[in-house]
């Protein structure tokens, strides 16, 4: 019986880094080999030789589907979480506390609202990756 399986391909410099992301979330090492890539600049085309992992996941296994879901939602808090935070303007709060201190409180809440969520969201991807882990060491004693 033919199976579907996800393809990762990882270059060495680009995101080899995130390697053992993809291994929590049920990927498996494939093939590792050397590929050219040709770069243009200017009027002259260098080549250049690089490491590339492939990872592969099986569509088969047992929780495939919920290993999906956490990938996609792990990814989406890591672009969320860490992009630089915005600080409080002061002399905004300043402006505002002085046409009056309801409009300062409403602004001061709200920034303090937004890095609190991030706090929030740096739980919620230990969680996912606690979870994800144990769904592949599941999936794992299953199948032998």
């Amino acid at each position: 019986m033919k199976t579907k399986n996800d393809f990762i391909k990882l270059v060495e410099d680009r995101d080899l880094s995130l390697k053992n992301v993809y291994l929590l979330f049920g990927y498996k090492e494939d093939i590792t080999k050397d590929e050219e890539f040709k770069i243009k600049i200017g009027n002259k085309i260098y080549s250049d030789i690089k490491t590339v992992t492939y990872l592969k996941r099986d569509s088969n296994m047992n929780h495939y589907d919920k290993l999906v879901a956490l990938q996609d939602e792990y990814f989406r808090l890591c672009a969320e979480t860490y992009q630089k935070p915005k600080k409080i303007n002061k002399f905004l709060a300043f402006i505002l506390l002085l046409l009056g201190i309801i409009p300062g409180i409403i602004y001061i809440l709200a920034k303090s609202k937004k890095k609190h969520k991030k706090e929030l969201d740096k739980k919620r991807i230990d969680e996912i990756i606690d979870e994800a882990k144990k769904l592949v060491k599941d999936d794992k004693n299953g199948k032998n």
